[in-house]
């Protein structure tokens, strides 16, 4: 599903059901120039006439709603069949900025928490409902269907079958999983992370720009912790070297896949 996504413009009646008002301290938003950036609204997002962050957040919140209304048809479609038997997982591929570090409505930029901590809800026959704290990726995806499915998990993934943790008395195991951007490295735990910039894509690293973060004292994550584990920090640098043998992928030659890109903010 394409949404949410910007631009925030979900369909009536969507568009009009959430009525949160600005703040005391709250502004209007100049409108950039470009489809990214800080302190102001992107490009790719601007809504003639509309200024208030929390008028963008309002339709943000209009688009959930229809994407959630959708979604509930598809799984309703699904419960007529054999439910029993069917396995769901539901997650995202990223969060979105609402004015954290003055970011405003775009992601890709960063790998902080309102861009990296998405839902992964998972429902399979034999699973009873429980909510986890552990740390999950995106990397378990695939060892988790194929376990569940009953396939054979080939040796060397990165993932971990989820399923084979769930249940009464037992944990996921203890490990730090990594979220990138390609100027941006952050590794998670249960309660922590540690942030690596870098110039350029995985370029030369920024002298003293990793940080640790605590990111469940009630979302103020840009509190930053002192203490800086040199075996983290000494991964993720090792991280960024491995990366950078990586080959790009380069821009879609084809007009029509680059506007549908432009018009996403992928593309300037």
């Amino acid at each position: 599903y394409q949404d949410p996504h910007g631009p925030y413009t979900p369909p009536s009646p969507y568009d009009r059901e959430i009525h949160l008002s600005p703040g005391a301290d709250e502004a209007p938003l100049p409108m950039l120039e470009k489809h990214g950036g800080p302190n102001g609204v992107p490009a790719y997002q601007v809504i003639e006439d509309i200024s208030w962050p929390t008028h963008y957040r309002n339709r943000y919140a209009g688009e959930i709603r229809y994407f959630d209304h959708w979604f509930g048809r598809l799984l309703a479609a699904v419960e007529e069949t054999d439910a029993n038997e069917t396995i769901i997982l539901f997650t995202s591929d990223h969060g979105e900025s609402m004015g954290e570090e003055d970011y405003f409505f775009s992601h890709g930029y960063a790998t902080t928490p309102n861009l990296s901590h998405v839902p992964f809800v998972l429902k399979a026959p034999g699973l009873k409902p429980e909510r986890k704290f552990d740390v999950v990726h995106h990397v378990d995806i695939v060892p988790t269907l194929l376990d569940l499915a009953g396939l054979q998990v080939p040796e060397g993934m990165s993932g971990i079958a989820i399923g084979q943790h769930l249940g009464p008395g037992r944990f996921l195991p203890d490990r730090r999983v990594h979220s990138d951007t390609g100027n941006e490295i952050s590794a998670y735990t249960g309660d922590k992370f540690m942030r690596l910039r870098t110039r350029g894509r995985f370029g030369d690293f920024k002298k003293g720009d990793i940080r640790t973060y605590d990111w469940t004292n009630g979302g103020n994550w840009q509190i930053a912790a002192r203490d800086i584990d040199d075996a983290v920090s000494s991964e993720l640098k090792r991280y960024a070297d491995e990366a950078k043998g990586l080959q790009r992928i380069d821009e879609p030659k084809n007009d029509e896949t680059i506007q549908h890109l432009r018009a996403l903010g992928y593309v300037e």
